[in-house]
């Protein structure tokens, strides 16, 4: 092979990897523990469509660093307040997902800080 091919395809290489790794860092999910509180706005939907009632949950990721995310309860539901909530965060599209789980499913060093979070 030339010179030249080669330093063509090592810049290829090079910006797969830069680019790579930009997204990784932008679109991957971080899960975040958190408690579910009180009921903070609820958006009405166009009609026919459910309203989203927001939640701002203190939340802690497995680090124990806390972030406060406002999570949208879809199809009209309202999340139980007192309830354990595992939040998918992304640093570009916030939060993406959330399920509901048991307290024994969240990180031991995360438990007591939920507990006082209420």
């Amino acid at each position: 092979m030339k010179k030249r091919t080669i330093i063509i395809l090592a810049v290829i290489v090079a910006l797969g990897a830069i680019g790579g790794g930009w997204y990784h860092h932008n679109y991957s999910t971080i899960p975040y523990y958190g408690r579910v509180g009180n009921l903070e706005r609820t958006e009405k939907s166009p009609k026919g469509n459910p309203d989203v009632h927001y939640y701002l949950i203190k939340a802690y990721n497995k680090d124990g660093q806390s972030k406060t995310l406002e999570v949208g309860a879809m199809a009209g539901k309202y999340f139980t307040k007192g309830h354990y909530i595992k939040i998918g965060y992304s640093r570009a599209k916030n939060v993406v997902n959330y399920e509901g789980i048991p307290y024994s499913e969240v990180p031991k060093n995360i438990q007591p800080k939920l507990a006082d979070n209420q």
